[in-house]
């Protein structure tokens, strides 16, 4: 009886969601186009990225749906066994028909969920679509236990584009009074980042707290409370260095001395980090394994306010949170890229591998201008298309633009928000 009453509730709670004016997310036409193929999509992304707005936002256009987010506390320690006391209830109230949608947010919080929606998958044709806030739903074991009939999608806070569109800012021609509006904009994305929520709000202290929040909730929720770690004010304080130093280099062995704990500790504690969707990190490019896995990676925060609210700095950062967006951005477009360094220190921030082979050499540098900084900038990147063969690269700027040939070799100087204005296809 009281799981019928939760699902009454639920349905008549559904019913609002559908009437909702929500932004479509960039994602939304991949989700429409995914339902038609009958596999159990996974969408999975930080907390707070827009994942329950994604899955809400196609509700209307299923009526033999039903969405149950398993943060609701009507729903604290369901199991397996209560999703099928739900699925039952729903099928006597409503009557679906023949296609019915599970819509599942936050499934990770139901134990043994996978083995039922399988089960319910392959045996009733039930169609799933299930959220996460950590990466258990990408594990490979969750994919075997699925019997590799999911489909996922990796979602991430607002791209700049999409972040200019809940701002109702979507001119059709760029005026020059246009484009100062498109970098003060950016300078907004840069400093509180593109988290749906901390976009819509006004005022710099409620973004940051806003943020400090989700901070603190990713830290106990999804990391310490996941994996019962018992030194909490430690793995807090391992948590915002790393994040503070994003666009950095990073070894086990560094972070090791700093904190004064186990190698297996700080690996540990950065794959939680990587779990929850705080971070990423990349590698070296190399052909060889053995040295991706031997030199230090570069380590890169989900949201560049995230990491400002956290490490309480902006200014002085310009140029690392610069890097940062584009990491995460080349992540967005699903790009497989490394970092490349050679024996004479001189570095390029990304090597965009394509078949195998790199295809694509991007370099940032926030001030261009100065002339030792553009000379160091350029050779490191004319030596990597030396090396790899390329004819072209680029440099992201803040604001300069242009285009010209070193050594028979193209450097094309694009500002930052040119870029990332640019389509997804596009490097």
């Amino acid at each position: 009886m009281k799981t019928k009453k939760i699902v009454t509730e639920l349905l008549e709670e559904n019913k609002r969601y559908s009437e909702l004016e929500i932004m479509p997310r960039d994602k939304e036409k991949e989700l429409h186009n995914l339902l038609k193929t009958d596999e159990i999509i996974t969408i999975s992304g930080v907390r707070r990225c827009g994942k329950s707005y994604l899955i809400l936002s196609i509700l209307k256009d299923l009526p033999g749906a039903l969405y149950v987010n398993f943060e609701d506390e009507r729903l604290a320690g369901f199991t397996a066994e209560n999703l099928k006391e739900i699925y039952k209830s729903f099928i006597e109230i409503r009557n679906p028909g023949n296609k019915v949608y599970f819509l599942l947010d936050e499934v990770q919080e139901v134990k043994n969920w996978e083995k039922w929606v399988r089960r319910m998958h392959d045996s009733k044709g039930l169609n799933f679509i299930l959220t996460g806030s950590n990466a258990s739903l990408l594990a490979p074991e969750i994919a075997t236990t699925l019997g590799g009939r999911n489909i996922e999608i990796n979602l991430f806070p607002l791209s700049f584009k999409e972040f200019l569109k809940i701002k109702k800012f979507t001119p059709e021609y760029l005026t020059e009074t246009e484009t100062s509006k498109i970098k003060y904009y950016l300078n907004e994305y840069i400093e509180h980042g593109g988290f749906p929520k901390v976009a819509l709000v006004e005022g710099s202290f409620e973004k940051k707290s806003i943020l400090m929040g989700y901070f603190n909730t990713i830290v106990y929720k999804d990391i310490v409370k996941r994996f019962e770690i018992r030194d909490v004010e430690q793995f807090r304080e391992f948590a915002i260095y790393l994040i503070a130093n994003g666009s950095s280099l990073m070894s086990y062995y560094k972070l090791k001395n700093i904190f004064g704990v186990g190698v297996e500790t700080v690996k540990n504690y950065f794959r939680y980090m990587e779990t929850a969707f705080l971070i990423f990190n990349v590698p070296i490019f190399s052909y060889k394994l053995k040295d991706q896995m031997k030199y230090p990676r570069k380590l890169y925060c989900i949201d560049t306010g995230l990491r400002n609210a956290v490490s309480f700095r902006f200014m002085e950062d310009k140029g690392k949170l610069y890097e940062n967006i584009v990491a995460v951005e080349l992540k967005r477009r699903e790009k497989e890229f490394y970092y490349w360094k050679d024996d004479k220190q001189r570095e390029v921030d990304f090597v965009i591998k394509e078949n195998l082979e790199p295809k694509h050499l991007v370099q940032v540098c926030y001030d261009i201008e100065k002339p030792e900084t553009k000379n160091r900038e350029t050779k490191a990147l004319v030596e990597a298309m030396d090396k790899f063969n390329l004819s072209s690269g680029i440099i992201i700027t803040e604001d300069y633009e242009d285009d010209e040939h070193i050594e028979g070799k193209q450097i094309i100087y694009k500002p930052l928000w040119k870029w990332l204005f640019q389509s997804e296809t596009q490097v």
